[in-house]
């Protein structure tokens, strides 16, 4: 079994990188147009259902709702929460079929 005091003791703050060693491309790829709203979509959908959760949460949380109605709050939202995964599986999938 290793001692890992050997390797801590290897290791410094002060140590300075060597020049070149870990260069990274910075050339930003742009999307089409039909990854750009795929990614919109998908980010507008999942903040959308996010903010329903949050809320409910968050009026359970203040009291202001039953742990009854928090389930059926929940068990309410089931159904948005299907057809954002369907539209956000659909404008995925789609770039596949």
């Amino acid at each position: 079994m290793a001692d890992w005091s050997d390797f801590a003791e290897e290791l410094s703050e002060e140590e300075v990188p060597q020049q070149g060693i870990a260069k990274v491309a910075t050339r930003k790829v742009v999307g089409t147009h039909d990854q750009t709203t795929r990614k919109t979509l998908a980010l507008i959908i999942l903040c959308l259902i996010s903010l329903l959760y949050i809320g409910l949460i968050g009026a359970f949380i203040l009291g202001k709702v039953t742990s009854d109605q928090l389930t059926d709050g929940i068990a309410a939202m089931s159904g948005p929460q299907a057809l954002a995964a369907a539209a956000i599986g659909f404008y995925y999938g789609s770039k596949h079929g």
